[in-house]
């Protein structure tokens, strides 16, 4: 046998040849025999699943999505992909409450759940909406109490006014009659 030379297809050749030689016996001799009639395959033992079904699919916490099969197993088949933007604001608006990149948002930055400032996923949750519940809350309320609260200013406002105004007609009149007196009023 000529000697080994070491080069990508050299121990590609060798593995091979070591495979060949374990179906030998010591002496040389074929470990595997066949006899000159049809063959067919026959086995006394299983190593694996039976065929099964999948019967439903669930995202997981963390963004995996589970297939669940007629044979009970589970197995994760896929998992979500998030993204970052450098501007998300400015994602442009498609509709239904989808966005799609624009000219400023900047390159999306895909990459696993949790991951470089991306959201989690939470498995078997209903997101309800997308919307701050508090601050809509609070514009509702600011919108609905906007009248009486405008009018109460108002009315507030005037009766400060008034009051201004009778201390300055009261003002007016005492220098009126000083003035009428002939008394000097000083200015200061």
């Amino acid at each position: 046998m000529a000697p080994f030379v070491k080069t990508e297809w050299g121990e590609k050749a060798y593995a091979l040849m070591e495979r060949v030689k374990s179906l030998l016996d010591p002496q040389g001799i074929p470990t595997i025999t066949q006899f000159a009639q049809a063959s067919a395959v026959a086995t006394t033992s299983q190593n694996g699943s039976p065929s099964a079904q999948l019967t439903s699919v669930s995202i997981a916490d963390g963004g995996n999505i589970v297939g669940i099969f007629s044979d009970g197993q589970t197995k994760v088949l896929a998992r979500i992909a998030l993204a970052t933007f450098v501007s998300p604001l400015t994602l442009a608006a498609v509709g239904n409450n989808l966005f799609i990149v624009s000219s400023t948002s900047g390159t999306p930055a895909i990459g696993t759940p949790d991951t470089g400032g991306r959201g989690s996923v939470v498995g078997a949750a209903l997101e309800f909406s997308n919307v701050d519940i508090a601050r809509e809350f609070t514009n509702l309320m600011t919108a609905q109490c906007q009248g009486p609260v405008f009018d109460h200013f108002r009315n507030a406002g005037v009766e400060v006014l008034k009051g201004m105004r009778a201390i300055l007609d009261a003002q007016i009149d005492a220098l009126s009659r000083e003035a009428r007196k002939g008394t000097k009023i000083p200015v200061e």
